[in-house]
């Protein structure tokens, strides 16, 4: 585990640990807002702007951030409702129709468990150790993170990728035909950038990809014990940690993501998330608790 990721998950754990000693909280501490809109809304279908042609530099940022925002919240609000129909199920036999559903999940989210569907029957128990790994993959993401890593990977929305494919984060895919063949590709590999029909399914293919590859578990464990204390507003820039994985320059392209979210302040939008106690942005109109 990298140092400061590791450093920093042990004094958060005995923050918490000395937070339930030391005082005898009213109930549990969850983010305040509205769940926001459904997939339907009129926003999903909003094809990403010509943000080339937006001179001034603190205009398109503003302009970029404001787009993004709404599919954000979105995703958000739906890890929200999944949480707490696995919350709902914890230690309790589950029905057929409950068993199955948890199952699909495991098996999207790659966990190893998948109930056998010839024997599924009403009644049977979900081990607690596959549904705690769940509730650790079936989580939000704070928008500050995502805000950065979009327009870090898009060049705010102006790349090849992104006019063409809709791809705000760089996602690859291994099929032929099935993105953008990128221009620098080293001969011998097959890589290609995916495609997408609209930038809500980038959105949701990059929240997947965080809450599913094993190259992220650091970050989804660090991200577990900020919301153990309710501190998911101070999150992002420390979840960077966890990002190692995702480009080639490591160490330095997780600094350039943590300093996107300093410059930009970005943190403002992560009120609300990850069970923190603070007002989420909108004062209740934008915010996935």
């Amino acid at each position: 585990m990298n140092q400061h990721l590791l450093v920093f998950t042990v004094a958060i754990t005995c923050w918490y640990g000395a937070a339930l000693y030391y005082s005898a909280p009213d109930g549990p501490v969850t983010g305040v807002g509205d769940e926001g809109a459904g997939q339907s809304a009129p926003y999903q279908g909003k094809k990403l702007p010509d943000f080339a042609q937006i001179v001034d530099v603190a205009e398109k940022k503003r302009r970029f951030f404001d787009f993004l925002y709404p599919f954000i919240v979105d995703q958000n609000r739906l890890l929200t409702q999944k949480r707490s129909r696995l919350l709902a199920l914890r230690g309790k036999p589950l029905d057929d129709s409950e068993l199955r559903w948890v199952s699909d999940l495991a098996q999207k989210y790659r966990l190893s468990w998948q109930v056998d569907q010839t024997e599924a029957a009403d009644g049977v128990e979900v081990p607690r150790e596959v549904l705690d790994e769940l509730l650790v993959r079936v989580d939000q993401i704070p928008p500050s993170l995502v805000m950065a890593q979009a327009a870090n990977e898009s060049a705010w929305g102006t790349s090849r990728f992104a006019r063409q494919g809709n791809n705000l984060f760089g996602q690859w895919c291994f099929s032929k035909g099935c993105g953008i063949v990128p221009a620098s590709r080293p001969q011998g590999k097959s890589h290609e950038v995916r495609r997408f029909k609209t930038v809500a399914g980038s959105v949701a293919g990059y929240f997947h990809n965080i809450n599913s590859q094993p190259s992220y578990h650091e970050l989804r464990e660090l991200r577990s014990s900020f919301r153990r204390v309710g501190r998911g507003h101070e999150a992002g820039e420390w979840l960077a940690e966890g990002l190692l994985s995702y480009s080639s320059r490591r160490e330095e392209y997780v600094r350039e993501i943590q300093a996107m979210i300093r410059s930009n302040r970005l943190a403002e939008y992560d009120r609300g998330v990850l069970g923190s106690s603070q007002l989420a942005r909108g004062a209740g109109a934008d915010g996935a608790g």
